[in-house]
């Protein structure tokens, strides 16, 4: 499944974070969490993000693909993303 940004939320990035804002809220992301934000553009599918990720974390990808995973059904939840 590819997932994409929720275009009502402004974001900037500082640092290799991100700092979400969704006009009632903000949150933050720490770096792997802004990675995947930073891959959620609708061209790359929850396995590819997975794959990154492990690769650039040096990480065990089924333990990445558990943590992208959770994140983005969060994300989802609080309406920053689709897909």
């Amino acid at each position: 499944m590819s997932s994409h940004r929720s275009a009502d939320v402004d974001w900037i990035e500082m640092d290799g974070e991100v700092v979400l804002f969704d006009g009632e809220h903000l949150h933050h992301l720490d770096q792997p969490a802004a990675a995947v934000w930073m891959s959620l553009d609708g061209d790359h599918d929850d396995e590819a993000i997975t794959a990154d990720l492990a690769r650039r974390f040096d990480a065990d990808p089924s333990a990445v693909a558990v943590d992208v995973a959770d994140l983005l059904r969060v994300l989802r939840l609080r309406g920053l993303v689709s897909g």
